[in-house]
């Protein structure tokens, strides 16, 4: 199927209102999360993309290195990557589907995939605190009259 036909298919299916803007983007929300699949008809593909929101406050080197690590090669978010958003800072988790040969139901169980990996990773994201070790790395050893080895 098209990968516009998919997305019909799937606000029939699902009960989500509206239908693609111009850009050929559906942005819709879901437990206040917010959402949006982005269809590229030149190669029949659909990019369904969701913010994860920010961690609180210091350093976020642990976190970083936990998403990298869960990302290789991508087997614990399946098959979506991690970005922060240009505009916002926010976290943004996205991932592509190739709708070549995908029915509805098979594309709505893709998306059903990617919103519950969307809210594990935005838990994460949330609850995530810099243990002491990793707060020191923002301290500015100078100030304190000490010299980093």
């Amino acid at each position: 199927m098209e990968v516009q036909e998919l997305i019909e298919g799937l606000c029939r299916k699902v009960g989500i209102p509206g239908e693609l803007f111009e850009d050929g983007t559906l942005p819709f929300e879901i437990d206040g999360r917010e959402v949006a699949i982005h269809a590229i008809a030149e190669v029949n593909s659909a990019v369904l993309i969701g913010s994860l929101g920010e961690p609180g406050p210091g350093s976020r080197v642990e976190l970083y290195r936990k998403m990298l690590l869960e990302e290789h090669l991508l087997e614990k978010t399946l098959g979506a990557s991690f970005s922060i958003d240009p505009q916002t800072g926010s976290f943004v988790l996205s991932r592509t589907l190739s709708c070549e040969g995908l029915t509805v139901d098979e594309f709505i169980a893709a998306a059903e995939q990617f919103i519950t990996q969307l809210q594990h990773w935005a838990e994460v994201i949330r609850d995530y605190a810099p243990s002491p070790k990793d707060r020191t790395e923002d301290l500015n050893a100078a100030e304190y009259g000490a010299m980093r080895v």
